[in-house]
């Protein structure tokens, strides 16, 4: 359960989690963004993801989330986790789930939980206020198909887990 790992891991850390940004015109094939191309082939007149670059090289700036569909495609479930531990700290519990979202096994309470792992249960509030990092790719880039789109995405994907490598336990002697 990664709620035992943000729990019980005074250095917790997890990788960024990707996730695609998608604002409502690129599901719709008569939105004004979709122009023809010198090919004749309907392509985006701009990015799915709006950014005000703040340096020359574009490399630092502000993403404008407001009215988007953000989709997680690669820390699923580094984000249940993280859910979790939100709902614990929300609520004062947690409640284990399955995948459909029912209920399974009894309810575990952050007192339990704190003394289960040997921490403070007033030190796991501040965990709300941790940070990790995101990486936002545009589901759809300036002069792209649909097709191409819908291809580079499913290749950050593949590539991702290919490389992917299991998480390796560090012992100190």
């Amino acid at each position: 359960m990664l709620v035992d790992y943000l729990l019980r891991q005074p250095n917790r850390m997890f990788p960024p989690i990707l996730v695609v940004v998608e604002e409502p015109w690129v599901g719709k094939p008569d939105a004004p963004e979709w122009v023809e191309g010198e090919d004749g082939e309907e392509r985006a007149g701009r990015s799915s993801l709006r950014f005000s670059s703040l340096d020359s090289e574009g490399r630092v700036g502000l993403a404008d989330l407001h009215g988007v569909s953000i989709f997680v495609i690669d820390g699923s479930h580094r984000w249940m986790g993280i859910s979790g531990l939100m709902e614990l700290i929300a609520k004062g519990h947690l409640q284990l789930r399955k995948k459909d979202g029912a209920s399974t096994g009894p309810v575990i309470n952050m007192d339990e939980l704190a003394e289960e792992h040997h921490i403070d249960p007033a030190s796991i509030p501040a965990m709300e206020h941790e940070t990790m990092g995101i990486e936002l790719i545009p589901a759809v880039m300036k002069g792209e198909t649909r097709e191409e789109a819908r291809r580079r995405i499913r290749s950050v994907f593949v590539h991702v887990n290919k490389s992917a490598e299991p998480p390796s336990v560090v012992t100190r002697k």
